[in-house]
C-alpha cells in the first residue's frame, strides 16, 4: 500500500497511474492521469513541506517540537480536447511520461520535473505496415472502441505501440455495458535513417504485454510459469488474453459475484 496525499480531481470518472520505480525508492515519481485534461505528479519520498506553527508565547520554548509534513501534488493541465482518455506510460529509457493521442498519431511527453505551466513535447508517429484484412474486417474494426497504449520493455530498449479494438454490447447478466475484444495491433519501434518508425508486427518473441486501466507493461513469458509468449493479457474491457500469432482472442469468465477487475500489478525489481 502506498500512502499518497489528498488530491482534488477535475474529473474522477477514470484515471490511470504510472510510477518511475518502486515507491520504496526516494526518487520515485507517481503520475496520475484523469479523464479530461488533468495530470498530477507527486514524489512520495521527497515532496515534503514543513508546516510552520507559532506556539503560545512564553509557554513552549523548550518543548520538543514535531513538525508537520505534507506531501504535495503538481497539477498539470494537458492540451484541451486532445488527451482526455489517453493512457499514461513512463519510459525508463527517456525518463519521461508519455501520453499517446487518439489514433496513436502523436506522442505527448512530460519530463519528471514538469511544472503546472509546462507545455509537453510532441512527437509525430510514423507507421509502416498493417495486417492484411478484407473490407468487412476493416468495417468491423471501425465500429469498435479503440484504445492506444505505449509499452516499453524493462529489459531492453524495445518499445511497442498497441491498438486495442473492442466492441461494446449490453450484458443482461452483468446489467451493464460489456466488451468483446476483436483485435490487437502491435507496432514495434525501429530506428531508421528517417527517424523512429512504428512497424507492424505479429511477433514479440517471449514477451507478454499486460493492458488495463493501469500503466501497460511487459514481461518475458519464461519469467512466470503459465504465461503464453507472444500474447497480450487484458482486463477492463473484458478479461482474457490474445494470441498475436493466430489472432485468436481468449476470454476468461469471472466467478459469479466477483468484483470487476481493472488493474494489473507490475513487478518491481528490488
Amino acid at each position: 500500500m502506498i500512502t499518497l496525499p489528498r488530491l482534488t480531481a477535475l474529473s474522477s470518472n477514470y484515471c490511470n497511474v504510472a510510477m518511475t520505480s518502486s515507491p520504496h525508492y526516494e526518487d520515485c515519481v507517481v503520475a496520475i492521469k484523469f479523464s479530461g485534461d488533468q495530470m498530477s505528479l507527486c514524489r512520495p519520498g521527497r515532496d515534503l513541506e514543513w508546516t510552520n506553527i507559532l506556539t503560545p508565547p512564553s509557554c513552549l520554548e523548550n518543548s520538543n517540537l514535531m513538525p508537520g509534513r505534507d506531501l504535495e501534488w503538481t497539477n498539470i493541465l494537458t492540451p484541451p480536447s486532445c488527451l482526455e482518455n489517453s493512457n499514461l506510460m513512463y519510459s525508463k529509457r527517456d525518463k519521461k511520461f508519455y501520453l499517446p493521442a487518439p489514433g496513436g498519431k502523436y506522442l505527448f511527453s512530460y519530463h519528471l520535473h514538469s511544472k503546472e505551466e509546462d507545455i509537453p513535447e510532441v512527437q509525430e508517429v510514423v507507421y509502416r505496415g498493417h495486417p492484411e484484412l478484407d473490407q468487412s474486417e476493416w468495417e468491423l474494426l471501425s465500429s469498435c472502441t479503440r484504445t492506444e497504449y505505449l509499452v516499453e520493455s524493462p529489459f531492453s530498449d524495445e518499445r511497442f505501440l498497441v491498438k486495442w479494438y473492442a466492441r461494446g454490447f449490453y450484458s443482461s447478466v452483468l446489467e451493464r455495458i460489456d466488451h468483446i475484444t476483436k483485435r490487437f495491433m502491435v507496432f514495434r519501434e525501429e530506428e531508421t535513417t528517417e527517424g523512429s518508425i512504428m512497424c507492424y508486427t505479429e511477433d514479440i518473441g517471449d514477451m507478454c504485454i499486460f493492458l488495463a486501466n493501469s500503466e501497460a507493461f511487459c514481461v518475458p513469458a519464461s519469467s512466470c510459469t503459465g504465461l503464453k509468449p507472444n500474447s497480450i493479457y487484458h482486463m477492463g474491457r473484458g478479461l482474457g488474453f490474445y494470441d498475436l500469432a493466430t489472432g485468436n482472442p481468449h476470454q476468461y469468465r469471472a466467478p459469479d459475484g466477483a468484483p470487476t477487475l481493472s488493474y494489473w500489478l507490475p513487478p518491481f525489481s528490488t
